[in-house]
């Protein structure tokens, strides 16, 4: 009767285990240095349940000759630890998703850290021409406000956490912003020699109210990713335009970015 219920009543993926555990040849023998024993399963209805075996009686040879059998339901208990699971997976998934973030950043770092000691070198080597020089203090600029960027994304990280993010918007010219895109990339040059085509068009409204910065640190952080993966000689494409928003008073800016990497 207890293997019919248990065919029945509990779920498929339960039922070789509770079938072992409602075998009455090996029960006693289960129950040989234990008083009680359970399983929990998963009832078809959706509920939880824990089955228990307890010794109520036993021979003069301490073998269990009378057992009580009980049936529990769990359901609340279940899925609170279930919920209390899933947090834990999600905290310990978060922690990992940091330290691969801080671990990214800190090796993103070195490439514009290493472009501004070389252009340095090559600045005091070329001390007294002053195209070179002038030259070397562009490219050390650019990779310093990159260097910027990535410290930026480390603070946002921790304004995040203390849910302390907040938006800032301002009117802001879209073609003066994704212009300044152009400069900003340059860079990529320093160790990889790419072809970077940035075309902005169909713009209606160019002065609209928006957080440049976040923009920019999204579009960078996708144009970092494109630069990254694209091997020497390849090519980016950054286009930029305008879908009017009918009946709004919004806009809807759209960025395809693409590249011949992987």
């Amino acid at each position: 009767e207890m293997m019919e219920i248990c065919k029945t009543f509990v779920v498929p993926e339960y039922q070789e285990r509770i079938q072992k555990f409602f075998d009455l040849n090996t029960l006693g023998e289960r129950l040989k240095n234990e008083e009680t024993i359970a399983a929990e399963y998963l009832a078809k209805d959706g509920n939880w349940h824990t089955a228990r075996f307890i010794a109520k009686r036993r021979d003069a040879a301490g073998k269990v000759t009378h057992v009580l059998y009980v049936t529990q339901l769990i359901s609340d208990t279940k899925r609170r630890e279930q919920n209390w699971i899933a947090i834990a997976e999600d905290a310990n998934k978060a922690n990992e998703a940091k330290s691969e973030f801080i671990s990214q950043i800190a090796h993103d770092i070195r490439t514009p850290m290493n472009a501004i000691f070389g252009f340095l070198e090559i600045a005091q080597a070329n001390i007294s021409d002053e195209t070179k020089l002038r030259y070397c203090l562009e490219k050390m600029k650019v990779a310093g406000e990159f260097m910027k960027e990535l410290v930026t994304d480390v603070l946002d990280l921790s304004r995040m956490e203390q849910g302390k993010l907040t938006l800032h918007p301002e009117e802001v010219s879209i073609t003066e912003m994704i212009s300044e895109f152009g400069t900003a990339l340059t860079h990529s040059k320093i160790e990889k020699q790419l072809t970077i085509n940035t075309r902005i068009h169909d713009i209606i409204h160019d002065m609209i109210k928006v957080d440049s910065l976040r923009i920019k640190q999204i579009y960078s952080n996708i144009l970092s990713n494109a630069i990254k993966y694209t091997p020497d000689q390849g090519s980016i494409d950054f286009e930029v335009y305008e879908e009017e928003l009918k009946e709004s008073r919004k806009v809807r800016v759209v960025a395809v970015i693409s590249d011949t990497g992987i």
